[in-house]
């Protein structure tokens, strides 16, 4: 599966230069809104916490900070992944992770890439946060980190955890 969002474009018709204006963003937000969803549906694991992200993404428009039209496609969707770590929070827990030895990356990327997505719908939160963003949306170790705030070891154990879970 390709990344979600790597081929999301502009909505047509609206020049690519500039800041958006609330209107925009929501026309955008409309356009996309069944893949933004499923991104959220995909990280929180729950219908009712997908449509909060959707709900709070058309909140924070223009209005609450400065979106280039040129970046509104990125801007949707960090938006929706930033409100689904809020709202995962308290599933969110790392305490237990062991930093695992040099992983093998290319095996970790084929078993994450490929997982159903009806397996990762059952998955703990930092396992579902790990195949969206690090396999699915190829969000680098270190990004998947400073959105969790752990280290980059710890991202690491996550990453293994989650694939013994789905070759389990």
């Amino acid at each position: 599966m390709a990344s979600l969002f790597s081929r999301t474009t502009l909505t047509p018709g609206l020049p690519n230069r500039g800041q958006t204006s609330k209107g925009e963003c929501d026309v955008y937000l409309a356009a996309n809104s069944s893949d933004l969803h499923s991104l959220a549906l995909l990280l929180t694991g729950d219908a009712e916490n997908a449509a909060l992200c959707m709900a709070r993404a058309y909140q924070l428009g223009p209005g609450t900070s400065v979106v280039f039209r040129d970046w509104l496609d990125r801007w949707a969707v960090r938006t929706m992944i930033n409100v689904a770590i809020g709202l995962m929070r308290r599933e969110l827990s790392f305490g237990d992770l062991r930093a695992p030895a040099p992983p093998d990356r290319v095996r970790l990327m084929r078993v994450l890439f490929h997982a159903p997505r009806e397996l990762v719908a059952t998955l703990p939160a930092r396992c579902r946060f790990a195949i969206v963003m690090y396999a699915w949306q190829r969000y680098s170790v270190r990004d998947c980190a400073l959105l969790l705030g752990i280290g980059d070891r710890s991202f690491y154990a996550v990453l293994e955890e989650t694939a013994r879970l789905i070759e389990a």
